[in-house]
């Protein structure tokens, strides 16, 4: 018989890059769950493999909950079809606790600690360094839970913001809590033990039952090569699993959304533009072979006219074909919007969502550069033509200029989903004002249709289309050059790749009064920053 290793290494990521530059060279080692989801597969259809070691690595980081939702869907996919699945860590915390609580064996290195302090999330506040450097802010938003400005608005958390973190922090903890727990055969008490700062040495993790055995993951290959075990090596992985010429695609976003190109922005990170993505969408509408497709997202947010744009393109796709939608780690404010016209909507328990709401942020750096001696003066043929420009104040005229779009913007939200939901515009104002909300909540709110991850949005759609056994690829595809392809796999930054990243990054970001903004991501209104 034969084992099979599964890494769990690098940031979580849904696929690789999307965006077809050199800006998408490799900076930081990525686990992409793409390659995580056909390797399961090619395991489950293996009869040889029977045993499968997880090794989770100590930079393996989803950046929120739904990332690790989406491994421990896939690990008890293995558990439940008979598979014995090994897991080691050399340490144990909320993640590693949570991940091996689908497995049946856990594993921990003798120098190891195990423990579970909880979860947190910090804020960073610039709001008096920016009057320190006579730096003038303008936020403008509707929802009062809208915070991707409050960075330069204020210098603490705002109440509104700490409300709706903690019952998503409390919720995910929660969630966590009771599949560990239930995993792992244990009390809550024993979780409570360990919240209040206990933290267990190996040997005592053993023997309270916390973890299996004690021992690193070289004894135990060695031990199965001595029992005649084989390395499984999976090959290659690809970007399709199953057969058969009728295809269920799942159609990947993941980045910030942006007008135009795709690009790679030192603000946003990995930037999507509907230009690019929209054309995606349309190679699948036309498609033939493709039947159905399940749209995952992975997105905070960005351009409202992006949001609308790949709306539009979505709903001329679904007039062919059936379209779901599998939320990942977030699908929040603009990812909402390109989200709720599928014709069912799947989120994690702990997945970011909602986030309804409208802001902008101007940045005005006119007494800096006056402290520094430079003056600024222009030409415009109107007195508006310079709106939104670094170098003056908005005037009061501007703002309700500004402040009247936003509230047509935040109209049209809340409107988009109410049709799109069929729900009522009030009910839809309940759930709006800017909040997000866990999976779980949104349940609760009629803005997702089933708490669910990737393998449910896709038995979905197999059963919508009576396609048991559906070949799966997953879109888009982006074709590198030899050069990028080449950067992309040395093992780190040299002098030429130095070079290039600093020659082709930006370092401004086009004004626009009019964005949906992501609550991990600040876009900065101004032309020159």
């Amino acid at each position: 018989m034969k084992y099979a290793v599964l890494h769990l290494s690098g940031i979580y990521r849904e696929t690789g890059s999307m965006v077809h530059s050199l800006l998408s060279m490799k900076r930081e080692k990525h686990f992409r769950f793409d390659h995580f989801l056909i390797r399961i597969e090619r395991i489950l259809s293996s009869k040889k493999i029977d045993r499968i070691v997880v090794i989770c690595g100590p930079d393996f980081h989803p950046l929120l909950w739904g990332g690790a939702e989406s491994v421990r869907e896939q690990l008890l996919r293995l558990a439940e079809a008979g598979k014995e699945t090994w897991f080691y860590s050399a340490d144990y915390g909320p993640l590693q606790l949570y991940l091996s609580s689908a497995c049946s064996i856990r594993m921990i290195h003798p120098l190891g600690t195990l423990s579970f302090l909880g979860l947190s999330r910090s804020f960073l506040f610039f709001k008096t360094a920016a009057d320190n450097l006579r730096i003038k802010t303008t936020v403008l938003r509707r929802g009062k839970y809208k915070s991707a400005g409050d960075r330069f608005r204020t210098d603490r958390i705002d109440p509104h913001n700490r409300q709706q973190y903690e019952q998503y922090l409390n919720g995910v903890v929660r969630e966590m809590g009771e599949k560990i727990l239930s995993g792992l055969d244990k009390r809550q008490n024993d979780l409570d033990d360990l919240v209040e700062g206990m933290i267990l040495q190996a040997e005592e993790a053993e023997r309270t039952g916390w973890v299996t055995m004690v021992k690193t993951s070289d004894q135990l290959r060695r031990e199965w090569k001595r029992q005649k075990y084989k390395s499984s090596s999976l090959k290659k992985t690809g970007r399709s699993y199953g057969r058969g010429r009728k295809k269920i695609a799942v159609l990947v976003f993941e980045g910030a959304i942006i007008d135009g190109e795709s690009k790679r922005d030192p603000i946003l990170g990995q930037a999507v533009g509907a230009g690019s993505f929209v054309k995606h969408i349309h190679k699948l509408t036309d498609d033939s072979s493709v039947k159905g497709v399940v749209f995952r997202v992975n997105s905070g947010g960005g351009s409202a006219t992006a949001s609308e744009d790949i709306l539009n393109a979505l709903a001329e796709l679904q007039e062919k074909k059936p379209l779901a939608v599998s939320m990942s780690e977030a699908a929040a404010s603009g990812g909402y919007w390109i989200s709720c016209g599928a014709e069912r909507i799947f989120a994690h328990a702990s997945s970011l969502t909602g986030s309804i709401g409208v802001i902008t942020l101007s940045i005005v750096v006119q007494d800096l550069l006056k402290r520094l001696g430079i003056n600024a003066d222009s030409l415009k043929t109107g007195p508006h033509a310079d709106l939104g420009s670094a170098l003056r104040p908005l005037t009061e005229k501007e703002k309700r200029m500004i402040d009247t779009s936003v509230e047509h913007l935040y109209r049209r939200f809340i409107g988009r989903v109410a049709e799109s939901r069929r729900m009522e515009a009030g009910d839809v104002e309940k759930a709006a004002g800017g909040r997000v909300w866990s999976g779980s909540d949104a349940l609760q709110h009629r803005l997702i249709d089933e708490i669910g991850g990737l393998q449910n949005a896709l038995e979905y759609m197999k059963e919508r289309l009576n396609m048991p056994k559906a070949k799966v690829v997953f879109h888009p595809r982006i074709r590198r050059s030899l050069l990028q392809r080449a950067i992309a796999q040395s093992p780190g930054d040299t002098f030429a790749e130095a070079v290039l990243k600093r020659s082709f990054q930006r370092t401004s970001v086009p004004f626009s009064p009019l964005l949906l903004l992501s609550e991990s991501h600040l876009w900065t209104g101004g032309t020159h920053l």
